[in-house]
Parts: C-alpha cells; structure tokens; sequence
C-alpha cells in the first residue's frame, strides 16, 4: 500500500485561485462558498462527468436510481441536492443502510431473484460473496473509476473505493482532564492503568482497526493485544452500535471508547457533546466501496451517480454534507477536507491491504471467542 500511503497528503487544495465558475450548477457554487473553496478545486471536472449522451438518455428514460449509503437521510439529502441541480432529470430513492444489513440485505435479496438497490456501497468485507455470486456489474469503463488509487479499484473492475474512513478513539472531554494520559500508540491502552477496570468502552469491530494493526505488527503482536485488551485492561463489552456508543460515551458511561470513526464523532463534536477525538499511532485506515447491483432496472442512472460520487464535485459534496473523507487522488489526505487532520497528519497509517482482508476472518475468528469468553454475548455473524 506505500503508492497510496504516498498519493495521501500532497499538494494543498486551491481555495481561491481564479477559475471560471460559469459553467457549475449554482447548488456547486453555493457549495464551494460555504466550503471556502475556489471553484478551481473543480478543475477538469466536465471530464470526469464524460459519460456518453446514449447513457445520459438512458438515465433520463429509467428517471431514477436507488441508493443505499450509511449517511443519514438528511446528510443524502444535501448530497442529492447537488447532483441534482447536475443530473435534474434522475431522481435519487434513498435508503439508510446501517451495520452489515447495509451489504448483507441487498446480495440477499439478490440470492432470491429481487434488486432492492441499485447502487450499493461499504460492502468490503462481502464483496468475495457478491463476487461468488456474480451480483455486480462491471464499472471499470466509467470515468471516475480511474480517479481513485490503483489500490482501491477492485481488479475485475466490480467494485471502486469512495471513502476513507479513519478508526481511532474517542474520549469523554469532561472525564478525561489530563490529556497526557491519551494513548501515543495503542500498547499504551494496555499499559497504562488509567485505561483499565472498566474506563474503556469497547464496540465489537475488529475488522475496523485489529486486522489493519496486524498488516503492521503481524500474528504474535496481534494474539498478544487481544489478551491484553480482555485481560488487563477489561474494558466494557458493549452491544450498541457505533452511534449508541458515541451517546453514552457523552454522558459519561466510559471514559474512551474505541474503534470511533472520526466521520461519526465530528458530527456530536460539532453539536457540542464533550467528546473528542483522538488517534494512536498507527492510524487504522479503512475503505468504502461502492457498486452497481446486476440486473438493475435503473443501470444507467445508477451509473450517473456512481461515476457523480466518484468524481471530485461528488466527493466534495459526501465531506461537506456527511463527512466522508474523500478517497479522490487530487483530494484524499487534504487537511481541509478531514474531521481531525491533526490527529491523522504526519502520523504513521495503517492501510486495509490485500493481506489484511485476507487475514480478517482468522483474526476476527479468534477475537471473537474472547469476546463471547469475556460476556460480551453472542456475536453477529458477517456472512
């Protein structure tokens, strides 16, 4: 992963250069101002929205296109409010997918002859199902697939990485006053008392953060820290999802918890819950996909929006209404457009590689056992 580690945090963004704006959609406009960017940052964007006319008609004709995203409905909504005022004659069907329903309902649905979504998207850890299953189209020929790194293009052209995702913790700024005692790099949760007896809420996401700290340190490191994570530290084992954990964490339930992704955490950050955000090194990094269900009434104007999502006036649109840190070559890594850039810049990454994927069930497997052993309950299966 070292030519995508090397494409992140390059050159600045261009925030007020001189550019013709004329030719943006006047949502994009609005946009770029509350963002403080100059349009320039749109350079070369009409190519990357180059799809053929027959395309566009076709799109045009099918009139709508159903998408399944993690965001919330009304951070979509400012989404769609953008490719709308692009793409006026395709209307966008939202849907909400939450957890590993959001991958594992839709390649379902397909098993049985029934397309509940066009467009998909987070199903990384499925996506060897969707592809045993034959379930997804191939979107190599769109223009915005060559705008993500090598790395995150799935080789059969299936699948294209949208999204980086950075998985750190989060603390309770009312409990934790004495900021030295936050971990420097994550052994220091297991040495440091200040983080044992029950202070430390734990989500039930090794795939999140576990397995990409193995592609670092390797199997020993990793079979050591899982010991030390239900032995010494004894955090608590808890069932909500990352959203119930960050509310708790804001009350005070547990002073840190973790894996937080920094996406969630600046949305109660920027409401005024006292919460923060904060990264050991190295930092997990994780990517979200997206793809087009096979035999989808609507495969043209899912591959509008897919190629729109791809493209950098849709990665600008996903930061600024949701928070999702682009993954673009000429945007991902830019501190202007990161939750917490000063918890991830200059910090050593940790990437989800090839390796790392393929180790996840082994690692997940063995956490898993102690987590059930520890009384955190029964574990949701992944598959």
């Amino acid at each position: 992963m070292r030519p995508l580690a090397a494409a992140l945090f390059l050159a600045p963004l261009a925030f007020a250069q001189p550019a013709a704006a004329a030719s943006l959609p006047e949502a994009t406009q609005a946009m770029l101002k509350e963002m403080k960017l100059g349009p320039a940052v749109l350079d070369g964007i009409d190519a990357e929205l180059a799809l053929t006319g027959a395309t566009i008609e076709a799109a045009k004709k099918e009139g709508k296109v159903r998408v399944r995203f993690p965001a919330q409905p009304p951070q979509f909504a400012g989404m769609a409010k953008i490719f709308n005022a692009r793409y006026p004659g395709i209307e966008l069907e939202y849907s909400q997918g939450i957890g590993r329903g959001r991958a594992l309902q839709p390649l379902l649905a397909f098993k049985t002859g029934t397309i509940i979504t066009d467009v998909v998207s987070g199903f990384v850890p499925n996506e060897h199902q969707y592809r045993e299953e034959r379930a997804l189209l191939d979107i190599s020929d769109l223009p915005g697939f060559r705008n993500m790194p090598k790395e995150l293009q799935a080789p059969d052209g299936i699948s294209v990485s949208f999204q980086l995702n950075y998985w750190c913790t989060a603390y309770n700024t009312a409990k934790v006053k004495n900021k030295a005692d936050l971990p420097k790099r994550w052994e220091d949760l297991l040495t440091n008392p200040r983080w044992r007896g029950g202070a430390v809420g734990l989500v039930n996401r090794p795939h999140l953060w576990l397995t990409n700290l193995w592609g670092v340190y390797g199997d020993q490191w990793a079979d050591d820290y899982m010991k030390g994570v239900f032995g010494e530290m004894k955090g608590q084992l808890r069932k909500e999802s990352g959203s119930g954990m960050m509310k708790l964490l804001g009350i005070g339930e547990f002073d840190l918890m973790f894996p937080a992704a920094d996406s969630l955490i600046k949305r109660e950050f920027d409401k005024g819950v006292p919460i923060a955000y904060h990264c050991p090194e190295p930092v997990p990094v994780t990517d979200v996909n997206i793809g087009i269900m096979k035999g989808s009434p609507n495969a043209n104007a899912a591959r509008v929006f897919v190629n729109w999502a791809l493209s950098k006036e849709g990665q600008l649109a996903a930061y600024h209404y949701a928070e999702y840190s682009p993954a673009h070559t000429s945007l991902a890594g830019q501190r202007a457009l990161m939750a917490f850039p000063n918890e991830v810049v200059g910090r050593k990454l940790a990437f989800r590689t090839q390796a790392v994927t393929r180790a996840t069930p082994r690692i997940t497997q063995a956490w898993n056992k102690m987590w059930v052993a520890g009384g955190g309950g029964a574990v949701e299966r992944a598959d």
